[in-house]
């Protein structure tokens, strides 16, 4: 349990660490840590205690105002708010002192420098950033086993999050500001634009007036086999499709059937030579395809 012993002051749980940013991913990380650490840890968010209920928070571990002696119990503070705020709200914070605790945030696109004026006050300092999506608020502990958390930031922070992986069963991974800038990116193009890419697909079926099923339905069985192979297996490995086998014809007729619908091409052309341009695909007919391409850009 990192350590840290669980204390009484005026008969009720003194929290050892602090959540700020009741968001998705604050209650996510609430909710692993009030499991794992049962009683130490308190949830801030700006609503009153009334108004912010669930069944997974206990009324005791939510708070809307930030007092000194609670701030001064606390060993480890988690911000949790979105990139912009991650400023101020280490602003708030350094009001208080801060010596020997440590404080993280969970940006993936941020690195602790956002933090460097708590320095000021005594505390060590990190980013920790779970390579996950939480689409709900408290999504189940489930979800941090076994991902990769990126860690950048001071050795003191590291030991912290290094011991709070292993009980949670994750992996940390320390990096540099510039590569936690290239994995955050990585992270938007795997869970952000596959969205995207999906709600494409999902038009061009409605468009085609396919309903008897409803689009996930239809999609889901496909993606879930590409995430099955490339869980055991790197990109280049798992290509299929008409690209892969080099299938002039299938192509043409595809890029027939976008203008035919006046359905945008731009996204199909400019991920099909994507795949072309990369020679770690092995794509048959690789000269042929570019020139289709070319004729259809």
């Amino acid at each position: 349990m990192l350590g840290i012993k669980v204390k009484k002051q005026n008969g009720s749980m003194v929290k050892k660490y602090l959540i700020i940013g009741a968001g998705k991913l604050g209650t996510s990380l609430y909710r692993l840590l009030s499991e794992t650490f049962p009683g130490q840890v308190l949830l801030y968010g700006r609503r009153e205690p009334m108004r912010f209920k669930s069944s997974y928070l206990i009324d005791e571990d939510y708070t809307n105002y930030l007092a000194p002696e609670l701030i001064a119990n606390i060993d480890v503070v988690f911000l949790t708010v979105p990139d912009d705020s991650i400023r101020e709200a280490a602003r708030i914070i350094h009001l208080y002192p801060l010596t020997g605790k440590k404080v993280f945030h969970t940006s993936g696109a941020r690195d602790s420098s956002e933090l460097e004026i708590l320095k000021l006050r005594g505390a060590s300092i990190g980013s920790l950033h779970p390579m996950q999506s939480f689409a709900k608020k408290f999504s189940s502990p489930v979800m941090w086993q076994n991902i990769v958390c990126s860690f950048e930031g001071d050795d003191t922070c590291y030991v912290i999050a290094e011991k709070l992986c292993e009980k949670i069963t994750a992996r940390l991974m320390r990096v540099s500001p510039e590569q936690k800038t290239a994995i955050h990116i990585a992270g938007v193009i795997t869970a952000n634009f596959t969205i995207g890419l999906l709600n494409f697909a999902e038009n061009l079926l409605i468009s085609a007036g396919v309903t008897d099923f409803p689009k996930n339905e239809i999609l889901f069985p496909l993606l879930e086999g590409v995430l099955t192979n490339y869980k055991k297996a790197p990109s280049e490995e798992i290509l299929t499709g008409p690209i892969k086998r080099g299938d002039m014809n299938v192509l043409r007729e595809h890029i027939n059937y976008l203008q035919e619908h006046k359905i945008d091409t731009s996204i199909y052309y400019q991920l099909s030579r994507m795949l072309l341009d990369n020679p770690n695909f092995g794509i048959k007919n690789h000269e042929r395809l570019k020139t289709l391409f070319e004729k259809f850009k």
